[in-house]
């Protein structure tokens, strides 16, 4: 049911879903784009989930294979932080989406 009802809300291919049965953890983690979506999920999901089951919502987060392509003359173009690099979407750049 919650995959389908994530299939829904943020599209196929756009998160991944995993249930550690031993450690009691449920770990969904959404691709930039759908970050807005996470305090949704969150507050959807906690109702629905057993108490003692650790449920989380994490970001696919560019990595320096994702953002290695890009220079730095192009990253202070965009005006990006460093702290912000990690989480703004790259989809966009042609360089960047051979990394992804």
């Amino acid at each position: 049911m919650m995959q389908e009802w994530l299939d829904t809300f943020c599209g196929a291919g756009n998160y991944q879903a995993k249930l550690d049965h031993g450690a009691y953890r449920l770990t969904i983690v959404l691709e930039l784009k759908e970050k807005q979506k996470k305090e949704q999920i969150l507050s959807y999901w906690k109702t629905l989930i057993p108490a003692n089951l650790v449920f989380e919502v994490l970001f696919n987060t560019n990595t320096h294979g994702k953002v290695g392509a890009l220079n730095h003359g192009e990253l202070k173009e965009s005006g990006w932080t460093y702290g912000e690099i990690p989480f703004a979407d790259l989809s966009g750049y042609m360089k960047v989406s051979e990394y992804v």
